[in-house]
């Protein structure tokens, strides 16, 4: 019987490995949330994450990216007036879809 369980546990551990991280990617998100150039979806390797990125000049949005990448750190990158903000995350499947633009109160 030790035999038995001892072939099967590496058999079931290879069943057991999680399905790769599917993220959102685009270029240019415009603010009601569709793609402006180039949606596509893109699959983490191991190790990586999903990532949004707004990119701000004097307070005005430049430039809203999404997709996957290798290096990851929630992270606000300021340099004079340009700046950076990136959000990650891997919790689950298309799980970026974090909304960079103010919500205005209605």
């Amino acid at each position: 019987m030790k035999k038995i369980l001892a072939l099967g546990l590496p058999a079931l551990l290879c069943l057991a490995t999680a399905d790769p991280l599917q993220c959102n990617g685009c270029f240019k998100l415009l603010q009601d949330g569709t793609c402006k150039i180039s949606q596509y979806t893109c699959t983490a390797a191991p190790g990586e994450s999903c990532f949004t990125r707004k990119i701000t000049s004097e307070s005005q949005i430049l430039r809203v990216e999404r997709g996957c990448t290798a290096i990851c750190d929630d992270l606000v990158f300021n340099y004079y007036d340009y700046k950076e903000t990136t959000q990650c995350c891997t919790d689950r499947p298309f799980c970026n879809v974090h909304n960079p633009w103010p919500q205005i109160p209605k």
